[in-house]
């Protein structure tokens, strides 16, 4: 993340839980996206 200048990162799958994979990357299941995903 550091070498792409990322703020945060989002790993999206078919699952059905969000939970945080490390320091500003989350894991998102695809079901929650469209209420979720606020990115600017």
């Amino acid at each position: 993340m550091k070498d792409l200048e990322l703020a945060g990162l989002w790993v999206v799958y078919p699952g059905k839980s969000s939970y945080a994979l490390a320091e500003n990357v989350r894991v998102l299941p695809l079901s929650e996206i469209g209420s979720t995903w606020n990115y600017q």
